[in-house]
């Protein structure tokens, strides 16, 4: 058994190629400035409103009625106002990487700040903006004399009369004072440096009162410190350190991904190909709203979001979380939100991963049982392969302590489908 510290943990559950299973516990980040996540509001994610804007709509989109699977926060510009999320900037000395997964609404939307993605360190001001054409592409300026055009970059849609949500990465060097923009995976503008300015802020939004058109946000997120490709480590565990270290999947020293890119997922085994399957939410939002079945409901039980701030160390940001609970009153109840994605064998890498955390019990310790597990079964010939995790609290210590090996077992099934 293993016994690790209450905090909000990273939990992974692995599988390589039915060999063997491992339970690793990552320690969570602390190093994320600020992250907006699905269809939350930004102010309740430390996100402020930019002093003086004022006089626009925004609102959460649970789902995108065209994207059912995602989950966004709709900023809807007008020509009487403006609105932009914002932090504190980085110093000019800080290497930084700001991400987001947006999505510009409307067809034949103009290119201008009615959408844009900024980042000012005192010195410099790097800023995309981006509208989208009558086919669905989406359009995006670059800032600053290196990339004088009013459309630098134009992204195809994937399904003409429709826009897509792309994932921009602008990752900066504070080496070269340069920054590169990455779309979809794809290292598309390298050497830019944006525009001199002493601003010093972190923003997205819309930043024009004479701007028209919706933008809807997925997922925002800012990060300092050094990309994958130049932090001296092998990232994706293939043997190869780094741009500088021929890591063939490294597009350049400011590429934010060492390793294959996955829209959805990760090359877990490093072989170049997205091969593992993912079923995901987002935080506190019902698991249902991405294909996850929900149990049944029974006396005892019950699911609902929350948000709560588990200290320095641990979140430093507000941590929004769908809670569920059991009291272990009622025979039966087991409430474990379930999933099939397929294919999924013991013949292929799969990993199970979950940030999670223990709420202790207001007295005495809370046993490793069922009521919080994580499992995954496979098929297997005349049954299923099952690997689980099994977790609990010592409340004197105040840890949290896991089981894992003990509920490992091939089940098998008779005709009737019965399992024993």
């Amino acid at each position: 058994m293993q016994v690790v510290p209450v905090a909000l943990a990273r939990i992974s559950l692995r599988v390589i190629s039915g060999c063997c299973m491992a339970l690793a516990l990552i320690a969570a980040t602390t190093g994320q400035a600020a992250v907006h996540y699905g269809a939350h509001n930004p102010l309740t994610e430390a996100w402020s409103v930019t002093s003086g804007d004022t006089g626009v709509n925004a609102s959460p989109f649970a789902p995108d009625p065209d994207f059912p699977d995602v989950l966004a926060w709709q900023i809807n510009s007008n020509a009487s106002g403006r609105l932009r999320y914002e932090v504190a900037g980085p110093a000019a000395s800080d290497s930084w990487r700001y991400s987001a997964h947006l999505r510009v609404v409307n067809l034949n939307d103009a290119v201008d700040l009615g959408v844009l993605l900024e980042v000012a360190n005192g010195a410099q001001r790097f800023m995309l903006t981006f509208g989208s054409n009558a086919a669905g592409g989406t359009l995006i300026n670059l800032n600053g004399a290196d990339y004088p055009d009013s459309i630098d970059l134009a992204i195809a849609p994937s399904q003409t009369g429709r826009t897509d949500y792309q994932h921009v990465v602008i990752s900066f060097d504070a080496q070269t004072d340069l920054a590169e923009v990455y779309i979809n995976g794809q290292l598309l503008a390298a050497n830019w440096s944006g525009a001199s300015s002493p601003l010093q802020r972190v923003n997205f939004g819309d930043g024009a009162t004479s701007a028209v058109g919706i933008a809807r946000y997925a997922r925002v997120e800012f990060n300092s410190g050094l990309p994958a490709c130049n932090d001296g480590l092998d990232n994706d565990g293939d043997g190869l350190i780094d741009f500088d270290g021929a890591d063939a999947d490294c597009q350049s020293a400011l590429d934010p991904t060492e390793g294959v890119y996955c829209p959805v997922g990760e090359d877990v085994d490093a072989d170049g190909v997205c091969e593992n399957i993912v079923v995901a939410t987002e935080l506190n939002n019902d698991p249902a709203r991405a294909g996850w079945v929900r149990p049944t409901a029974a006396a005892g039980q019950s699911w609902q979001p929350g948000d709560e701030d588990l200290g320095a160390g641990n979140c430093e940001f507000p941590c929004p979380f769908w809670r569920i609970t059991d009291n272990g009153t009622a025979s039966g109840n087991l409430g474990a939100y379930q999933v099939t994605p397929a294919p999924v064998s013991n013949s292929r890498h799969w990993e199970l991963r979950a940030e999670m955390r223990l709420r202790p019990l207001s007295s005495g310790a809370d046993a490793v049982n069922y009521a919080k597990t994580l499992f995954v079964r496979v098929p297997v010939a005349g049954g299923v392969q099952e690997y689980g995790a099994l977790f609990g609290t010592r409340r004197a210590q105040q840890h949290v302590a896991v089981a894992i090996g003990t509920e490992q077992r091939t089940i098998f099934l008779h005709p009737t489908g019965h399992r024993h």
